[in-house]
């Protein structure tokens, strides 16, 4: 089985691009990077995915031209304005945190799908951003003392398990799950550990945190 060291990779990259104009950017660095270090590999940008058609997996990495570990990416960013090592970077609000969140998860089914057809492969997610209502959660927004957030279930919180069947509130909108309506299944148990990435110096929203979830082969059925 591939090894590799993705929480170190991510901090050898934070070295030479502490920060990111779009998740495609942040997605061919990475790839770059990869390439560098694990000479032996073949990373493939938006490999073709088992699945729904047109599916395909955010960085394949190949080794000896067979797929060896795949890899989905998140990022997720608060305003920025700012000049990082003569570059400009102009980053936007987001916001949308219960979509974002719902697709972090669901990515993570996407892997233990690929891991139960690939057992012997591995598969991560990986999510980064200055934004730290991700890893602090949501603050303001309940609508009654002691109403949970319409995506509780989806919370991506420093330290929060994650495991089985994840769905909205149900006071969520139709408008809010339009294309995400269904419940999410997550076979294995899936704890959020968030680990410093780059902190640019004078900036409000300038400290970005990752998020690595190693996906391990489902020791639960499928659901039907």
């Amino acid at each position: 089985m591939l090894k590799l060291d993705i929480p170190q990779i991510l901090r050898s990259l934070a070295q030479c691009r502490p920060v990111f104009h779009s998740e495609a950017d942040f997605q061919h660095e990475l790839a770059w990077i990869l390439r560098e270090e694990y000479p032996e590999l073949q990373p493939r940008l938006e490999y073709p995915f088992e699945g729904p058609k047109n599916a395909s997996c955010d960085i394949m990495l190949l080794q000896n031209g067979a797929v060896a570990m795949a890899l989905e990416l998140k990022y997720f960013t608060k305003a920025f304005e700012g000049e990082v090592r003569g570059e400009q970077f102009n980053l936007r609000d987001q916001l949308a945190h219960d979509t974002r969140s719902y697709d972090t998860l669901k990515d993570i089914t996407r892997m233990e799908n690929f891991l139960e057809k690939h057992p012997k492969k591995r598969a991560a997610v990986i999510a980064l951003t200055n934004d730290p209502r991700y890893w602090k959660g949501p603050e303001g927004k309940k609508k009654n003392p002691g109403e949970e957030v319409i995506y509780a279930e989806f919370v991506l919180q420093e330290g929060k398990e994650l495991t089985g069947l994840r769905g909205w509130a149900p006071e969520a909108s139709e408008g809010t799950k339009k294309g995400r309506e269904e419940p999410i299944h997550l076979r294995d148990c899936y704890t959020m550990r968030w680990q410093d990435y780059s902190h640019i110096e004078g900036q409000k929203h300038g400290l970005f945190r990752f998020l690595h979830i190693p996906v391990q082969a489902p020791s639960r059925p499928s659901p039907a």
